[in-house]
Formats: C-alpha cells, structure tokens, sequence
C-alpha cells in the first residue's frame, strides 16, 4: 500500500456520501478529468476543424501539473448545474494542493491534510468584517485588561500627576 492510499484510507474516517465514497481524498492532478460546459475548438494535428459549445470531458487541473491533491466532495444542492448533468450526483472540489508557497512539490502528509479538513470543517471566520470585529473585541478586552491592572483613584491620579503628597506615620513598637 502507497503512502497515499494509507492516507486516503484514514480520510475515511471523516465520513461518507451517500454513494459510500469518502468526503476527502487525496488525487494525483494529473489524471483528473470532469465534464464542463463552454466554448471548445476542435483540432486535428495543427488544422483546426471546428467550434462549438457544449459539453466535454476536459483535464480538471490543467493548471496544476504533478501535484497531490485534497478534495472535498460537496452535496448536489450546492454544485448541481443544468448543463451538467452529473453533477446532480454531488461532485469533489480542491481544498489543498500539495505545494509551498513557490509552488514547488511537496509530498501528501496525514497531519497537513488532517490540518486543512479541521480548517474546512470548523472554519473560525466568514468574512472581512467578522475578522475585523474580533480584532476590535481583543483589542477593546486588552485595554480593560490594563485599565483593571491600574489602580485608579483620585488619590492614585493626583499622586501620579504630582499634584499631591503622600506620607505615611511610623508606628513606634513599644
């Protein structure tokens, strides 16, 4: 068994469509195709034949070469188009690709796919504002954190500003 398929075994835990396939897989870009719906032209060698619109079978990552990736299969309500007709049957989307920031290979790990479907799953933000209103809120409970620490009292301010004196009496033990 490839590391691969031990990898694509334990993503199973994570549950099954209704067909019985697993939610998350991992594939090899390369031999991925799907059914898209667009303008195509048709060639043979270098002549061109024709155009037309329709469906075809195309390469699914024919922008992506030589790369593992971590799908996730999404229900008919949210992928179903008319012009495709099997994507009334659900369909796997990218979540992941298998590469750093350069775009550079990187082989298929358990932990980094199992990090990417915690991330799909339990997402922690929805939006731009969202993002921007828990940062006001850390913020905001920050500075109560510090204004509790001070000790703030009339007394205390005009001590700071030097607009008083303190002095304390010492107690003679007899």
């Amino acid at each position: 068994m490839t590391d691969v398929e031990s990898i694509n075994q334990q993503l199973q835990l994570h549950g099954l469509n209704l067909k019985g396939e697993p939610l998350y897989r991992i594939v090899w870009s390369d031999f991925q195709t799907e059914m898209r719906y667009g303008r195509f032209r048709e060639f043979f060698q270098r002549i061109f034949l024709r155009e037309f619109v329709g469906t075809k079978e195309v390469p699914k990552y024919n922008f992506l070469k030589e790369r593992w990736i971590l799908e996730r299969w999404l229900p008919p309500e949210l992928v179903y188009t008319p012009e495709l007709p099997l994507s009334s049957q659900g369909s796997y989307e990218p979540i992941y690709v298998f590469q750093d920031k350069n775009g550079n290979y990187l082989p298929p790990i358990l932990k980094a796919a199992e990090f990417v479907i915690g991330r799909a799953e339990h997402p922690t933000h929805t939006t731009p504002e969202e993002r921007m209103n828990e940062k006001d809120e850390i913020e905001r409970k920050e500075i109560e954190h510090y204004m509790d620490a001070l000790e703030v009292s009339p007394i205390t301010n005009a001590l700071h500003m030097k607009e008083a004196v303190g002095y304390s009496k010492e107690i003679k033990k007899q």
